[in-house]
């Protein structure tokens, strides 16, 4: 039997205890960290999803809060339509469908057009999250600066990075030159950094939906939780797409403190997902080397 129709049969089999009875296979949408699929039922369409298997109760509750906060705001967010259940010792879920297109530049100007629409919007949904920095960090996850993710029980990330040298020098040296200097760079500029906020961790293209011309979906936060504004801009300015910084500068302008941290945060963030990558899968940091030498090892700010 295949994973694909093995997880099909598992989403039927889960199906009925969310409510949801149907007879036809349902498709998979997506399969990166969590599973969707996309089912026809009776009453309309809506999607399910399997949570990793690392997902814990406190973290997924966190982000379902985060959703259901924006969702009075009136930001098309999917929220769940059925309580949350475990199944197979993971988590599932029922969220109602957001239709819709990414959006897909045609042209030069199509594309600074996207970036700086896209800045905005984070600007504007951060204002709308900061009412949840009451609620504190997201189980299991930590600020860019002090490694994105909590490594309790698991190989200090000078260690990870020290092995991998010696395997590969040549990234290997990579990684470690930025990340001394992103050091060099956070302990001379946090203490003046302002207050963290809630942030939605990877506003890239993909994570937008448009219909008919507007807005509406904003999906994705897996990744989000308590840090400093501009370590949102990690995913979607890439080291590259400054027009997303001048998009969100047109609602939110930053400090001179957090353009200064922009860069270094950008580094602390591609760092902390190469070392949880190298230290659970091995393998190269060909995604990480390639973002960081975006950026020059001596650069303080974004261009």
């Amino acid at each position: 039997m295949t994973q694909s129709r093995f997880r099909a049969i598992e989403a039927l089999d889960v199906l009925p205890v969310l409510g949801i009875c149907v007879s036809r296979v349902p498709r998979i949408i997506s399969q990166r960290r969590n599973t969707h699929w996309v089912v026809d039922a009776p009453d309309g369409r809506v999607v399910l999803r399997r949570y990793s298997s690392d997902r814990s109760h406190s973290d997924v509750t966190y982000e379902l809060r985060l959703l259901e906060h924006l969702d009075k705001k009136g930001w098309p967010v999917p929220i769940p339509i059925a309580p949350l259940v475990e199944q197979m010792g993971t988590i599932w879920a029922l969220f109602r469908y957001m239709p819709g297109r990414a959006p897909a530049p045609r042209s030069v100007a199509g594309t600074i057009s996207e970036q700086r629409m896209r800045g905005r919007l984070l600007a504007r949904l951060h204002q709308d999250m900061a009412a949840l920095v009451k609620v504190g960090q997201r189980p299991g996850w930590r600020r860019a600066d002090e490694g994105l993710v909590d490594r309790t029980g698991k190989l200090p990330m000078d260690e990870v990075l020290r092995r991998f040298e010696r395997e590969c020098p040549a990234q290997g040296r990579v990684l470690r030159a930025y990340t001394d200097r992103m050091r060099e760079r956070l302990e001379e500029l946090l203490p003046k950094a302002p207050a963290p906020v809630v942030i939605h961790g990877d506003l890239t293209p993909w994570n937008i939906r448009y219909s008919r011309g507007n807005l509406s979906a904003i999906l994705d936060f897996d990744d989000a939780h308590l840090d400093l504004r501009v370590a949102d801009f990690a995913l979607s300015w890439r080291g590259r797409y400054d027009d997303v910084v001048r998009g969100y500068e047109e609602e939110s302008p930053l400090e001179p403190i957090e353009k200064e941290l922009l860069v270094p945060i950008y580094w602390a963030w591609v760092i902390a997902g190469a070392v949880a990558g190298l230290d659970e899968d091995g393998g190269t940091a060909d995604w990480a080397v390639g973002h960081l030498l975006r950026t020059e090892l001596g650069g303080a700010r974004m261009a």
